[in-house]
């Protein structure tokens, strides 16, 4: 039978004291789940405590890398510039001290790269300059196993000392070289490669890649980058068929940070490190960033005192964990059939072949069948019911990405003057924009039924594409918004009278999860833990109810689904998190998909969520809120962090 406890339309029979109860408690428990998850969420991205500099020193240390920071991090670093030559020999004389054999090497500027020191960057003899490379070398015990290289790059971008672009990157990789020196000689050779000309376009590491002789020997390369300057670090980019690599990774990282999602969308996106040249030539490799306090990404005030040292110290202790594995491994893992990975809070790793994605959905098919057969079945939840389900799932992820449009567009993202470090530096406030808006998204599909009079269900679909389509006019992405908008209309239209009791709502936010996942595991199998990985948790929580507790009357049922959904919810909202820090500022519309997970968890509870007038205060609330935040950062003065060479003449005047 179909255990539902829906919102009866007006004139029907009040709801008794026990369900009044049962409402009751699952509300609480919903609260609890949803602050349980952020509270999860921001334990779990918190940054580890740096190290102090008279630890052992076989450890990483941020303290001593602090030091090295200090020196070099006064001033810009750009290419040709007085401070980079100084910095330069600074760096050169440490990696002598710490015991490496160490050199230097010219590369040519490429006349783009040129260009942009001179036009954009003020460089005015940029003709006669020359990217310089250090190279250090501390040598293994045995010279014919291919070398590990650890890389960063020196220069900076115009008017930013660079603390965390890449500053923090190049003194991780001094203190890992000394880590590794005051240990044991290690099985193979250790290579430091502190590259030069990056800001303008790759060119030491093309340099030494393409000419040194020395790099016929780099057998691995582990790159550390920074765009921005906090957060945790994330291992966001391997190279091609890195099974074996990832299984080493997983064995020998104690903290990680890293998911096979966030490797797949920088695949697809037009970005480029110094490890894009390697990983081009077939080198394998691991790219390490973090990504939190996004203002400070090339900004003048990237200096050592706004630099998280947490994010150094994560960073650091990661490369340094895998860098001794890769030096002590007899041989180097080949190559294998690429793994689908995740961390799990910050404390281990899952990894597994991709095909080993089909167990995972073969068990969430099995539960989803199990839960659906020993709830009615075909005589009480027929495909007409559960279609209610989906139908309010697919209005809910429309209409958030509706809503996530309109505040991009409400916040200032296509007026004319938009300047994208200010976006990131809009960041904190964008963010919780968008968790406001995917909040009103979860309301909407608790509480949405279809109206007696039909049409007046697509006006919120066709208000918010009208309300889009005037800020940003007929673009792309505007026609794109329409076409959603169409479809949330469409959807609107088909909504069920009532709203779907617990098994056909759960059961259709359930189903579209679980095609979104067959699909990717068909296409792209190393995205499939957005989905998948959400799913089965879930689809196994329905099993367990359906089996001892079909009608959630228990109380212990209620509280075991709090707690699942708060664990759950904090893995998806780390995620989310990671996402909105590399696409949120343009695109936000990613946050929608986690409104659709949240649901996943969170619908045997939203029974709770009664209409009335303390939900509709609520949700205006939310919304007062999700556009004040947007007209802030729409009308606040540009960022006082945003890199001065991307302003232009009609941008709004800096704060001071």
């Amino acid at each position: 039978m179909e255990y539902a406890t829906s919102t009866v339309p007006t004139r029907q029979a009040a709801p008794t004291p026990e369900s009044m109860s049962g409402a009751r408690r699952c509300f609480i428990a919903l609260l609890v789940a949803l602050l349980g998850a952020l509270l999860i969420a921001c334990l779990s991205e918190r940054t580890p405590t740096p190290l102090p500099a008279n630890v052992a020193a076989t450890t990483f240390s941020a303290g001593r890398a602090l030091v090295d920071l200090e020196e070099i991090a006064r001033e810009p670093r750009v290419v040709g510039s007085n401070w980079h030559a100084q910095s330069r020999e600074y760096l050169r004389h440490a990696l002598e001290r710490i015991g490496l054999q160490v050199e230097t090497q010219d590369a040519p500027l490429s006349d783009r790269s040129r260009a942009i020191l001179k036009k954009s960057w003020g460089v005015p003899d940029s003709d006669t300059i020359m990217a310089t490379n250090i190279i250090g070398v501390l040598p293994g015990r045995n010279h014919d196993q291919p070398a590990v290289a650890i890389m960063a790059h020196y220069d900076t971008v115009s008017a930013s000392p660079g603390a965390a672009d890449d500053g923090a990157g190049v003194v991780a990789a001094l203190e890992i070289a000394r880590a590794i020196k005051a240990g044991a000689v290690p099985e193979r050779d250790l290579v430091v490669l502190l590259t030069d000309a990056e800001e303008v376009g790759l060119e030491g590491a093309r340099g030494f890649f393409e000419r040194h002789p020395l790099a016929k020997r780099i057998g691995v390369v582990i790159n550390m980058e920074a765009r921005g300057g906090g957060g945790r670090a994330s291992m966001f980019e391997t190279g091609s068929d890195n099974g074996a690599m990832m299984a080493l990774f997983r064995r020998s990282v104690a903290n990680p940070s890293t998911d096979s999602l966030g490797v797949f969308i920088y695949k697809v996106l037009p970005n480029d490190t110094d490890y894009t040249i390697p990983r081009q030539r077939g080198i394998a490799g691991f790219n390490f960033a973090f990504l939190g306090r996004s203002g400070l990404y090339h900004s003048p005030l990237a200096t050592v005192a706004t630099l998280d040292p947490g994010s150094l110290q994560h960073m650091g202790a990661q490369a340094l964990d895998l860098t001794r594995a890769l030096l002590e491994a007899p041989q180097l893992p080949g190559k294998a059939p690429d793994s689908v990975f995740a961390d799990l809070f910050g404390k281990t790793m899952l990894v597994y072949p991709t095909g080993f994605g089909w167990v995972l959905l073969a068990i969430s098919g099995a539960c989803l069948g199990f839960a659906w057969l020993r709830a009615g079945g075909t005589a009480e939840l027929g495909w007409r019911k559960i279609n209610g389900g989906i139908t309010v799932t697919l209005w809910a992820l429309c209409h958030a990405i509706l809503l996530l449009r309109l505040g991009n567009l409400l916040s200032g993202s296509a007026t004319a003057d938009v300047n994208y470090y200010d976006r990131l530096a809009a960041i904190p406030r964008l963010e919780p924009q968008a968790i406001l808006l995917g909040f009103i998204a979860l309301l909407g599909a608790a509480l949405v039924v279809r109206p007696a009079r039909r049409l007046l269900a697509i006006v919120p679909a066709l208000g918010l594409t009208a309300a889009c389509v005037l800020f940003s006019g007929f673009t792309t992405l505007g026609l794109i918004t329409c076409g959603v908008g169409v479809v949330a209309a469409l959807l609107s239209l088909m909504l069920p009278a009532t709203r779907p009791g617990i098994w056909a709502g759960w059961l259709g936010v359930a189903l579209p999860v679980f095609i979104v996942s067959l699909v990717l595991q068909l296409t792209a199998p190393t995205a499939s833990p957005l989905f998948a990985w959400p799913l089965l948790p879930a689809a196994v929580t329905m099993a367990l109810v359906a089996a001892f507790d079909p009608a959630l009357k228990r109380p212990v049922t209620i509280a075991a689904l709090a707690v699942i959904a708060a664990i759950c919810g904090g893995w998806c909202l780390i995620l989310a998190h990671l996402n909105f820090l590399a696409l949120g500022a343009t695109l936000p519309e990613v946050m929608a998909l986690f409104v659709v997970l949240t649901i996943l968890f969170a619908w045997p509870l939203m029974r709770g969520l009664q209409a009335g007038r303390t939900l509709a205060f609520t949700a205006c609330a939310a919304l007062l809120a999700a556009v004040v935040l947007a007209l802030w950062v729409r009308f606040d003065p540009l960022a006082p962090s945003v890199a001065p060479y991307s302003i232009k003449t009609h941008d709004k005047a800096p704060t001071r």
